[in-house]
């Protein structure tokens, strides 16, 4: 059995992303319909499923993907899929669920329901000789459990990461942190998967919170633990505001710029049609635009020779020496040129439209973000307010 070569690793990854992987993941519906495309008899995309899903949770990871899209191409060259997983194929961190010393299994032609969303096809029980449920047990319970509790010395070491390769923006990118990842000893799979969690808006860039809890999380998996399916809800929630806030802080900067903008060119506008700013201009560039004007003169002159050296052709003419068949097909193509046409003006039309809907909504969500700000300005305000009262109370109190 060959191993997955970095090219093919490279094309898997491209159909990986391309067909909508979620948070690292693949789901059983989406493989399915992938494995489906290559026409392969269902025993055998049966037997690629089984050896792919490793972990049997019902989805791909890439790890997962990468090695059923390998014995899938295998078997398409005529090479049928192995009883078991071959060690070369066999992800390091998924070793630990599969059966050590176990002899090769046989399958039944038993019809046993497939969970994994081949429906129509039916799926052999599993190898007679499989590891006990207390051998199972024991191998996951090894495994320490995710915790998303960060210590002050955790918190000031991922601190410390940040500062190092934060780009003026303050954003990081996960192409930045190479020359790290190299210390970790994760495998790509893990690294990707761990990215995709926190990287909730699929920016490619986190922030500082996002980045540090991406820390946290290598930090976890080095340590043994599993990369969780998804974020706790109220981290998830506060990364989605903070991304919101900063779109909204980069549209007013644009509108500004924008207002700037058209300021500056109305101001010039009406220097240069003002007769003081002309009176000011300098001979050299007056001579200079009468040259210029000279010049699209004389062009000018030229084309309008050539036009008159061409030969006129009649149109009315010509469309009379057609045939009426020709004169019908003339006549349809003209209409749809005009139907063409009618319907590029409309599509515009609706474009506009859609893009005036964008504007409108970004417009309203910056009015809500105002308002918020608002609210915790005057709730800021009430604190304050009675802690200076307090503190008067105090001081009579004293005095």
């Amino acid at each position: 059995m060959s191993v997955i070569t970095p090219a093919e690793r490279q094309k898997y990854a491209e159909i990986f992303q391309a067909r909508g992987q979620m948070n690292g993941y693949m789901s059983g519906a989406v493989a399915r319909d992938v494995l489906l495309s290559s026409s392969l008899p269902p025993h055998r995309l049966e037997r690629i499923w089984d050896l792919a899903d490793i972990d049997k949770d019902g989805n791909l990871d890439f790890e997962e993907f990468c090695i059923a899209m390998h014995l899938t191409f295998d078997c398409i060259n005529g090479i049928e899929p192995p009883l078991s997983l071959p060690p070369s194929l066999l992800p390091p961190n998924k070793a630990h669920l599969q059966p050590m010393h176990l002899s090769q299994p046989s399958f039944s032609p038993q019809i046993v329901p497939q969970p994994t969303g081949y429906n129509t096809y039916q799926q052999p029980p599993p190898p007679p000789l499989s590891a006990p449920p207390q051998l199972q047990q024991q191998q996951s319970s090894h495994r320490p459990e995710f915790s998303w509790d960060m210590t002050h010395q955790d918190m000031a070491s991922y601190q410390d990461i940040y500062a190092k390769y934060g780009s003026a923006t303050g954003k990081v990118k996960f192409s930045q942190l190479e020359d790290f990842y190299q210390t970790l000893g994760l495998t790509r799979t893990e690294l990707s998967n761990a990215w995709a969690l926190v990287d909730v808006n699929r920016s490619h860039a986190l922030a500082q919170d996002q980045c540090i809890t991406f820390l946290h999380v290598l930090n976890q998996c080095t340590r043994g633990a599993a990369i969780p399916k998804s974020l706790p809800p109220d981290l998830h929630e506060a990364f989605v505001a903070d991304n919101q806030a900063e779109e909204m802080i980069s549209l007013s900067s644009y509108v500004k710029q924008s207002n700037d903008e058209k300021k500056r060119n109305n101001s010039t506008d009406y220097r240069s049609r003002s007769p003081i700013s002309k009176s000011k201009g300098s001979s050299y560039d007056e001579e200079r635009r009468l040259r210029r004007e000279l010049e699209d003169l004389k062009q000018q002159i030229k084309e309008a020779k050539d036009r008159a050296s061409e030969p006129v052709v009649d149109e009315e003419k010509s469309f009379a020496s057609m045939s009426f068949r020709e004169q019908l097909q003339a006549l349809y193509e003209y209409k749809q040129e005009l139907l063409s046409d009618q319907s590029r003006v409309d599509e515009k039309v609706r474009q506009q439209d859609r893009d005036i809907e964008a504007a409108r909504d970004v417009v309203r969500r910056l009015n809500q973000l105002v308002e918020d700000i608002r609210l915790k300005k005057k709730e800021m305000e009430s604190i304050l307010e009675s802690q200076r009262a307090q503190i008067q109370g105090v001081y009579r109190m004293t005095s």
